[in-house]
C-alpha cells in the first residue's frame, strides 16, 4: 500500500515537473534570472505535504477496520474456544499460563498456574496445573504430571512417571500435534483417591477417637479404683499408725529407760589400762553417785570389796576390776607398772685408784600383761655429773622377766668426802617418765 502511494506521488511531481518546463520555456527570463514562479512554489508545498503524510503513515499507521458483526458458527462447524487455542513458548521467552491455556513449551520458561504445558526440553514451574513433561524439568506443587524421562521435583503432587521409550515417543507425537490433551480420567483417579483419602482419615478419626474415650473410662475407672484403695489404705494406716505410734513410744520409753539404767551401771575410768609408770593415778566415775566396789588383784567385786572414794595410785602392775553396786556389769583394766631397782654402792675411801671404784647396776622387772619398752635412760639429781651411765637404748622387758645388765651407774675418780645423789630417768615408749633414786657415800682414808 505504501509503494503505491508512493508511485501516485512520483507521478504527480514529473506532471508538475513538465508543466513547469513548458511555463518556464516561455518565460525564459524570468527563470533565466533565477526566480521561481507561483506554479513552482505550489508543487513543492505540494511535494512536502505528501511526503510528511507518508512520514506519519510510516510512523503511526492508522488501520480502520469496519466491525465485524458476531456469526452464528454453521450447524456443521464446532466452536472453538479460547482454552483450545495453543501457544508455542520458544527457547529464550518466557510466558506466565493461566487455567485453560495449552502450551507447547519448546526451551522456554513457563510459570504454569492451572493450565496445561506440554514440556519439550524447557523449565516449568507447575502450580496445581498439568504437565506432560518430555526431557524436561518440572517443579511440581500440588499438580499433576506425567514424566516422560525428564526431570520432577515433586512438592505434594501426582506424577505419573513413563520411563520407556515407547511411552516418550508418543507423548513426543502429541506434543508435536499441538492435540490438547484431556485428562478426566487422571482427574477423576485423583479425586477417587481424595475421596479414599478423606474416608480413611476419618475413619482413623473415629477409631482414635472411639480409643481415647475407651481409654479415658478405663483410666477414670482405674483412677477411681486406686483412689478407694489408696483411701482405704490410708484409713487402716492410720488405725495403724495410731497403735504403732504409742507401740513406738512405749518401746522408746523402755529403751530410753534401759540406757539409763545401763548407764548409771557402767563404771568409766580416766585410764584404758596399759603400761603406766609407778605412782600412776586411776580414777573410776558412775552416773549419779553411785556406788563403786573394786579390786586389784583380779577378784571379782563383791560387797565386802574396797568401797571406792578416791583415786587409785598404782605402784605396781595390777589387774583392776570394779562395778556398781550391787547390778552393775564389772570392768576389767589390766596395769603394766615398771619395777625398778638399782643396787645400793658399799662407802667408798676416798681412792685414786681405778679399782677402787664399783658399779651399780639398775634391775628393771616386769610382772604385768604387757611388755615394757624403755626407749632411753638418763641421770638427774644435784650430783648426777659425778656418775658415768652405760645404758642400752629400745630395751623389751617382756612379761615376767627382769633385766640388771642394761644400765649400769659407775662413780668417777678423786671424788671429795661425802653423800653424792642422783637418779636414774627412764623414758617409756609412751613418752612418760619416771625417776628411780640412788646414792654413794665417800669417805676419808
Amino acid at each position: 500500500m505504501k509503494n503505491i502511494r508512493r508511485l501516485l506521488a512520483l507521478a504527480l511531481m514529473l506532471t508538475l515537473l513538465l508543466s513547469l518546463g513548458a511555463a518556464g520555456f516561455a518565460e525564459g527570463e524570468q527563470s533565466a534570472a533565477g526566480e521561481p514562479a507561483a506554479e513552482t512554489e505550489s508543487v513543492v508545498e505540494e511535494t512536502e505535504i505528501v511526503e510528511e503524510a507518508e512520514a506519519v503513515e510510516d510512523a503511526e499507521p492508522v488501520v480502520e477496520e469496519a466491525p465485524v458483526e458476531d456469526e452464528e458458527p454453521a450447524e456443521d462447524e464446532e466452536p472453538v474456544e479460547e482454552a483450545e487455542m495453543l501457544t508455542v513458548v520458544g527457547a529464550g521467552e518466557r510466558l506466565s499460563a493461566s487455567a485453560g491455556v495449552v502450551l507447547c513449551e519448546e526451551g522456554g520458561t513457563v510459570f504454569n498456574n492451572g493450565a496445561t504445558v506440554y514440556n519439550n526440553g524447557g523449565t516449568v514451574y507447575n502450580n496445581f496445573g498439568v504437565v506432560f513433561a518430555n526431557a524436561g524439568v518440572t517443579y511440581n506443587n500440588s499438580g499433576t504430571m506425567y514424566v516422560n524421562g525428564g526431570e520432577a521435583y515433586n512438592n505434594d503432587g501426582v506424577a505419573y512417571f513413563n520411563p520407556t521409550g515407547a511411552e516418550e515417543a508418543a507423548v513426543a507425537e502429541e506434543s508435536e500435534a499441538a492435540e490438547p490433551v484431556d485428562a478426566p480420567e487422571t482427574e477423576a483417579e485423583g479425586e477417587e483417591a481424595e475421596a479414599v483419602e478423606v474416608a480413611e482419615v476419618e475413619a482413623e478419626s473415629e477409631e482414635a477417637e472411639a480409643v481415647e474415650v475407651a481409654e479415658v473410662e478405663a483410666d477414670g475407672e482405674n483412677v477411681e479404683a486406686v483412689e478407694a484403695a489408696e483411701v482405704e489404705a490410708e484409713s487402716e494406716e492410720a488405725e495403724l499408725s495410731g497403735e504403732q505410734a504409742a507401740a513406738l513410744e512405749e518401746t522408746a520409753a523402755l529403751e530410753e529407760a534401759a540406757a539409763l539404767e545401763e548407764a548409771a551401771a557402767i563404771v568409766k575410768s580416766s585410764i584404758e589400762g596399759g603400761v603406766v609408770v609407778p605412782g600412776q593415778a586411776v580414777t573410776l566415775s558412775a552416773e549419779d553417785g553411785a556406788e563403786i566396789r573394786y579390786t586389784l588383784d583380779g577378784s571379782e567385786p563383791d560387797g565386802e570389796s574396797a568401797l571406792y572414794a578416791e583415786p587409785i595410785v598404782l605402784e605396781k602392775s595390777a589387774t583392776l576390776k570394779a562395778r556398781v553396786w550391787p547390778e552393775g556389769e564389772t570392768l576389767t583394766l589390766d596395769f603394766t607398772v615398771p619395777s625398778v631397782t638399782v643396787a645400793a654402792f658399799e662407802p667408798l675411801v676416798q681412792g685414786y685408784k681405778k679399782d677402787a671404784l664399783t658399779a651399780a647396776a639398775a634391775t628393771v622387772t616386769n610382772d604385768g600383761a604387757e611388755p615394757i619398752v624403755i626407749k632411753a635412760a638418763r641421770l638427774n639429781g644435784p650430783n648426777s655429773l659425778s656418775f658415768t651411765l652405760d645404758a642400752a637404748r629400745d630395751l623389751t622387758v617382756e612379761c615376767g622377766e627382769s633385766n640388771d645388765s642394761a644400765f649400769l651407774i659407775t662413780p668417777k675418780l678423786y671424788l671429795r668426802p661425802g653423800v653424792y645423789e642422783a637418779s636414774l630417768v627412764l623414758i617409756l615408749e609412751s613418752g612418760e617418765t619416771f625417776a628411780v633414786p640412788f646414792s654413794l657415800t665417800v669417805e676419808k682414808p
